[in-house]
């Protein structure tokens, strides 16, 4: 059985996609493992992984768009990975984190549902596909945010503590193999977000690479410090 270039690279980007969906959860259960409470975590980003898988879900249905199932498996893995975070976060957080996150799931919820039936009942062939499209693409750009934020930082202080180098490597594979996906299949609301990924991922990697070495503010005092003490003491002991 033949397999075309389109479905290979479809495949691999579920894989890849597929772990980059989990490392939120694995860092979840760690910290729940820890302190059985869901201390300093935050449900947003995953809110936002779950509005965005929900775009693309949409805009990959047969009605919408053609040839792009293996887009529609990729995010409805990254729909499940989001729904399980969220629902576990609210059992676990205190009462008043549910109480301050409820209105922004509730809110998330509507607007993919909204999103799934208002161009349906609307719209039709190509306009149908451009309105879906333009939402899909255009939030998954606005999602990148936090990742040009890092970059910012990493920059000004070159310092990599808050950068994760795997978490960069899966952005730039998974933004990569996607990119290609789309451009295999002439789509610009596939090649465009993820063609934005990944040059955020590459550029990530590459400042890791560039600054892995160098430590933090906190770590370099804690080091002279130990140094001083330890200089103190060789003294005292002669």
């Amino acid at each position: 059985m033949e397999i075309d270039l389109q479905t290979a690279v479809g495949i691999a980007g579920i894989i890849v996609g597929a772990f980059s969906y989990f490392r939120p959860v694995i860092v979840f259960m760690k910290t729940v493992q820890r302190q059985w409470t869901t201390g300093d975590l935050s449900a947003t980003p995953c809110l936002l992984t779950y509005v965005k898988c929900t775009f693309f879900m949409w805009y990959a249905l047969p009605d919408v768009s053609r040839g792009n199932h293996l887009l529609f498996i990729c995010n409805f893995v990254g729909f499940l990975f989001a729904s399980i975070y969220i629902v576990t976060f609210l059992w676990l957080s205190p009462r008043v984190v549910v109480l301050k996150n409820v209105g922004a799931i509730f809110v998330a919820i509507a607007i993919s549902t909204a999103h799934l039936v208002l161009p349906r009942a609307w719209l039709h062939g190509y306009e149908r596909q451009l309105l879906c499209g333009l939402v899909a693409a255009g939030f998954s750009i606005c999602t990148c945010w936090p990742s040009v934020k890092i970059i910012d930082s990493v920059m000004k202080t070159k310092n990599v503590e808050f950068m994760s180098f795997s978490a960069s490597i899966s952005m730039f594979l998974n933004g990569s193999l996607w990119f290609v996906f789309g451009l295999h299949g002439l789509d610009p609301f596939v090649m465009l977000p993820n063609g934005f990924t990944s040059v955020l991922g590459a550029l990530q990697v590459i400042l890791y690479l560039v600054y892995r070495n160098n430590k933090s503010e906190a770590e370099r005092k804690k080091k002279i410090k130990y140094n001083s003490n330890d200089t103190i003491m060789k003294k005292n002991s002669k």
